[in-house]
């Protein structure tokens, strides 16, 4: 996911799986034939003990979660208010930081093409910069022109104040209904699988947008160059399991299969450690605990096995 995306949130993520019903999944799409999972190890083929934390449908959850991001449920849709932001009374420059600078970036990343990476960090650096040159640019008879300047300086100073207070500190904003594109290959099951989903987020008052590739347009325009929001896509472990590509944070780039662009520093010691241990029971020992952390973080939603 890039930028200020609302994915990358975990409670996102996590009222993601608690509005799923996977069994309904499995009864709709595989006829019941599929094996529900939970966790990206199947225990009853490995040995290894069941997930600690499942995460069954829960609407209530669901929506808990979804309101500790800014979202609530109005109509049948699930909507975030951009409230005014407050006055913004002081110059800012590259090198600041606090409540002010966190403000100012928030008030820029709504608007893309401002600043696209959107990230909140309260910390005026490079990247907040550039955002305010454009911003700037942008606005530029309003802002440059009455000082005699052509292009954007990257500082806060009186006449980006005062655009900044216009746009963002006095107005409310519209409600904004929660959007999201799942992509996928434009091949049954995966087809169907995400339609399913699609229909389940939608009672939960989430739109989807379900967007296929033929699978050689997949790899190179979007699995290559993680161009996704949600991804749904699948794995395959063989009779040892390996799960170092796809949860290790060195295989976050391209060839890795870590699609998720999940870290970690424990899984990351975690997945080499069971590398190099030769007794199963250990190494075994090593991969539950990996799956706890997984399902603590939520980096993925686990669905279904097909055997």
């Amino acid at each position: 996911p890039k930028g200020q995306d609302i994915v990358k949130q975990k409670n996102v993520r996590e009222a993601l799986a608690y509005a799923l019903d996977k069994n309904l999944l499995n009864e709709q799409v595989f006829k019941g034939n599929a094996v529900v999972v939970d966790s990206p190890v199947r225990s009853d083929l490995f040995g290894f003990k069941n997930p600690e934390q499942p995460r069954y449908k829960d609407t209530e959850k669901a929506l808990a979660l979804f309101l500790k991001e800014g979202y609530a449920k109005k109509g049948d849709k699930l909507i975030k208010q951009q409230n005014p932001l407050g006055e913004f009374r002081t110059d800012l420059r590259k090198g600041n930081q606090g409540a002010e600078v966190r403000k100012l970036q928030e008030c820029l990343a709504r608007d893309p093409e401002v600043y696209p990476e959107g990230d909140i960090t309260g910390a005026y650096g490079t990247l907040t910069e550039k955002a305010v040159i454009r911003f700037q640019e942008k606005y530029a008879s309003e802002i440059l022109t009455p000082s005699g300047l052509t292009k954007g300086t990257g500082a806060v100073k009186a006449g980006t104040r005062a655009k900044l207070n216009e746009l963002c500190s006095t107005q409310p904003k519209e409600d904004i209904p929660l959007t999201i594109t799942l992509t996928t290959l434009d091949q049954s099951p995966l087809t169907d699988v995400a339609k399913n989903l699609a229909e389940q987020w939608k009672e939960l008052g989430i739109e989807t947008i379900v967007q296929t590739y033929p699978q050689v347009e997949l790899e190179r325009d979007v699995i290559k160059t993680r161009n996704y929001q949600v991804l749904l896509f699948g794995e395959i472990l063989g009779k040892v399991p390996d799960p170092f590509p796809f949860w290790h944070s060195s295989q976050k780039k391209d060839p890795g299969l870590n699609l998720s662009g999940y870290e970690s520093k424990k899984v990351d010691q975690l997945l080499g450690s069971a590398r190099k241990e030769l007794n199963q029971e250990a190494r075994t020992e090593m991969y539950e605990d990996l799956q706890d952390l997984l399902l603590q973080d939520v980096p993925a939603i686990f669905l279904y096995d097909i055997p």
